[in-house]
């Protein structure tokens, strides 16, 4: 008996659930992502010769909308994505210019991290 859940799989995932080559847990998380990244991941495994795994499902998960066929190449050969070690944010140009046109990054980074302790460590202390 299939699950109702079963019918979100791609078809080639299906067939693979049935057959035993890939496991109902690996489906159960493959389940929960669209059928384009469900494609992508499916084609990648079957040209990389790799049989999906129940962690390596859970990885992917977990990219949800952030899988690309590299991270899916990272995740069947049990390499980790490294994360990135800084994050952009976006200000208002005219606030920017106001308080950083005449600096540089690195002079930029460090009144911010300054800027953000001052104003952390005051709210954590109930100020």
């Amino acid at each position: 008996m299939k699950i109702l859940w079963l019918d979100r799989l791609i078809p080639k995932f299906k067939d693979a659930v049935d057959k035993g080559t890939l496991a109902m847990v690996a489906a159960v998380d493959l389940f929960y992502l669209n059928v384009k990244m469900q494609k992508l991941i499916q084609q990648v495994a079957e040209a990389e010769g790799k049989k999906l795994k129940p962690n390596q499902a859970v990885k992917l998960r977990k990219m949800g909308k952030e899988i690309t066929k590299k991270a899916i190449e990272c995740v069947l050969a049990g390499e980790e994505q490294k994360k990135p070690q800084s994050v952009s944010v976006k200000l208002p140009l005219e606030l920017y210019e106001r308080y950083f046109g005449q600096m540089d990054a690195g002079a930029v980074q460090e009144i911010m991290e300054k800027a953000l302790e001052g104003y952390f460590g005051k709210k954590a202390a109930g100020a």
